[in-house]
């Protein structure tokens, strides 16, 4: 999967949940990630639910590459959840942080 933009740290969020949620779908991630909220291109890895991120300390360029290998899966249907996740907005941010529940 590929795309030429930044992912925002809410589809990050997005992303790195479907992956780690399906360890018997999703056996294997790798590939480089830009997020719009990190200066460096990012290396990313992950064996199902193990996942780790790391700088590569080459400056973000705002591209996104990934590879993911699984069982069962659906290229079409992982393609577009990417290209979903590449402008994911919560509909209310705060609900996340923990926030909104204080209120």
């Amino acid at each position: 999967m590929e795309a030429d933009q930044c992912l925002s740290l809410w589809g990050w969020q997005a992303l790195t949940e479907r992956i780690v949620t399906r360890p018997g779908h999703v056996l294997r991630v790798k590939g480089h990630l830009s997020l719009d909220a990190h200066p460096e291109r990012l290396l990313v890895q992950a064996v199902r639910d193990v996942m780790t991120i790391e700088p590569t300390g080459q400056p973000r360029d705002n591209t996104c590459q990934l590879v993911v290998i699984g069982r069962d899966l659906n290229p079409s249907e992982e393609r577009e959840f990417f290209a979903r996740a590449l402008t994911f907005q919560p509909s209310n941010p705060l609900a996340r942080t923990g926030v909104a529940a204080e209120r």
